[in-house]
C-alpha cells in the first residue's frame, strides 16, 4: 500500500492566536496612553474705541488711501504733503511705531508714492504697504 503524505495540513498556520495578541496589545496601548490637554493662549481683544489710535502710542499708524485719492490719517482727511509732519509727531512720541499704508487698488499711484515718500521723509524707513479692503 502506498502512503499519502498530507503536506497541505502542515502548511497552514493558524493566525488566530497572533491576532488575539495584536488586539490585546492595541487595547493595552489605548488604555495606557495619557492624553494631555494643550494650553492655549488667553487672548483678550481690545474694545472698539474710536479714540484708541490717538490715545495708544503703541498702536500702529494706519494711513488709508481710498479709490478717489483721499488720504485718511488717524480718522481725518489730510493732504499727502502733510504725511511727513504727522509721522514725525508720532515717531517723537514712540520710536517703535509701525506705519501701515493701506491703499485701495484703484488709488492713483502718484498719491500712493507721495504718501510713502512722506512716511520716509517723516523718519520711518520701511512702511508696510497693504491693500485697503473693499467696503460693501
Amino acid at each position: 500500500m502506498r502512503r499519502h503524505r498530507h503536506d497541505d495540513d502542515d502548511a497552514n498556520v493558524d493566525m488566530t492566536p497572533m491576532l488575539d495578541i495584536v488586539f490585546i496589545m492595541l487595547i493595552f496601548f489605548i488604555v495606557t496612553t495619557s492624553f494631555t490637554k494643550e494650553d492655549g493662549l488667553d487672548m483678550t481683544r481690545p474694545t472698539n474705541n474710536q479714540n484708541q489710535s490717538s490715545e495708544d502710542k503703541n498702536a500702529p499708524v494706519a494711513i488709508e488711501i481710498n479709490d478717489i485719492g483721499e488720504v485718511v490719517y488717524d480718522g481725518r482727511l489730510i493732504l499727502p504733503s502733510q504725511v511727513s509732519a504727522n509721522i514725525e509727531t508720532r515717531l517723537a512720541a514712540n520710536a517703535k511705531t509701525v506705519v501701515i499704508v493701506q491703499a485701495h487698488e484703484q488709488a492713483d499711484t502718484d498719491i500712493v508714492m507721495a504718501v510713502i515718500d512722506g512716511v520716509r521723509d517723516g523718519g520711518f524707513k520701511t512702511p508696510v504697504l497693504a491693500r485697503l479692503p473693499d467696503k460693501k
